[in-house]
């Protein structure tokens, strides 16, 4: 009997995958018995057949020559793919098969065309490859795929990345998806859909030579965690994360750890009601000179500590609207602030804090200091606090430890 139109794809991609996304699980035997005189569900499926075949996913590859540090990708592709896919190199001209790697130190490009999708998640897709100078998706129509953690993680000679066509309608988690790609210096994500998005945490930590991150579309109103986005991102002179929604983020803490380079940020537009943890969250920021807090809800903050830590530039910040009233851990919060001439936390609620170590150590410029509403009635540690305060001539306290602490500093330490 002669093959109909449906047969003919489903032999010519010799996969049960497509039969698995659009019956479930079930036998090709069983499937032709179903559909072979059935004209109708012969008709959608040759259409259904064709769409699923635009989802090809085209990558393009540049490599260090000679490099065959992508193995990983590729036995990516072979297990976890069960459609037909092919892999060339230098310009198509010769299909790559054997081991899949490559031996040639002539090699420079790599191509890999799938006819069919990879599963919802593409974890770790490039994880490690270290060979890999350029990536280009020249094709990428899958709206499912819903994980893209460490796809690019420690792609240390990764240096451009370009999105075309690329599809993440459906993606709630780009934990580490950037993670020490130190070679990367700049990245346009502005045709990113994240309406999904929940997870940034590590997203850009330790993207040591990124210069400009285009954010212009990037929604992040369904965002969890925030922890360590761009951490250690030393070359970041500046950030426009000004369309940020930030609502139902819970953990801030070390989102800007390390942003040397940083002279200015604007995060007016953070609404931080649901943020539990902002510890080291400015760390390190040695040349912040400027911040804006204006919008700033830190009732139900637990952790504190180091936030400010290093940021040596700052000479002045806006504490009027901090409500600290859960507040437990301060400790290290202005460690190191050198520049600092003048803080006002009256508004700080300290019945809960437990450990105020080191909160001022090392502030060597700061002269005005207003603690009038401060309780160290349960607080452990109060070691080192004004360590190095020897500017500070006006000096607000209420708490007796704590007076006593400024006062005879020196018997402390």
């Amino acid at each position: 009997m002669k093959e109909t139109k449906i047969e003919l794809l489903l032999n010519k991609v010799k996969s049960n995958y497509i039969l698995k996304r659009i019956f479930g699980n079930v036998t090709r035997t069983k499937f032709f018995n179903v559909i072979r005189y059935n004209k109708r569900i012969q008709k959608k499926l040759e259409k259904d057949l064709e769409d699923y075949r635009k989802e090809h996913l085209k990558i393009e590859l540049e490599i260090v020559p000679g490099g065959n540090n992508f193995a990983y990708f590729i036995s990516y592709i072979k297990n976890t793919n069960e459609s037909c896919y092919h892999i060339y190199i230098n310009d198509n001209k010769e299909e790559l098969k054997r081991n899949y790697y490559i031996k040639n130190d002539k090699a420079k490009k790599i191509k890999v065309v799938l006819e069919f999708p990879l599963n919802t998640s593409l974890s770790g897709l490039f994880k490690n490859c270290n060979d890999i100078k350029k990536i280009t998706f020249n094709k990428f129509n899958r709206k499912d795929i819903n994980n893209m953690s460490h796809m690019f993680s420690e792609c240390e000679s990764l240096e451009e990345i370009v999105f075309n066509h690329f599809k993440t309608d459906n993606v709630t988690n780009m934990e580490s998806m950037f993670n020490k790609c130190c070679s990367l210096k700049k990245l346009d994500l502005s045709n990113f859909n994240t309406n999904n998005l929940q997870n940034m945490n590590n997203m850009f930590n330790k993207c040591e030579k990124i210069e400009k991150i285009n954010f212009s579309n990037f929604n992040t109103d369904k965002v969890i965690d925030m922890k360590n986005s761009f951490s250690y991102c030393s070359s970041l002179k500046e950030l426009d994360i000004t369309n940020f929604k930030t609502n139902n983020v819970k953990d801030m803490s070390m989102i800007f750890l390390g942003c040397e380079s940083i002279k200015e940020l604007n995060i007016s537009n953070f609404h931080t009601d649901n943020v539990i943890d902002m510890k080291y969250m400015f760390a390190e920021c040695s040349s912040l000179e400027k911040i804006n807090m204006v919008n700033f809800n830190t009732n139900n903050v637990i952790y504190m500590n180091f936030m400010f830590s290093q940021c040596k530039s700052l000479k002045e910040i806006n504490f009027s609207n901090f409500k600290t009233s859960n507040l437990v851990h301060i400790d290290g919060m202005f460690n190191k602030c050198t520049s600092l001439q003048k803080l006002d936390l009256s508004s700080f609620n300290t019945d809960k804090v437990t450990n105020m170590r080191k909160m001022f150590n090392g502030c060597s410029s700061l002269k005005e200091l207003d603690l009038s509403n401060f309780n160290s009635k349960i607080t452990n540690d109060l070691a080192n606090m004004f360590n190095g305060c020897n500017s500070l001539t006006k000096f607000i306290c209420s708490d007796k430890e704590i007076q006593d602490m400024e006062a005879n500093k020196k018997d402390y330490f």
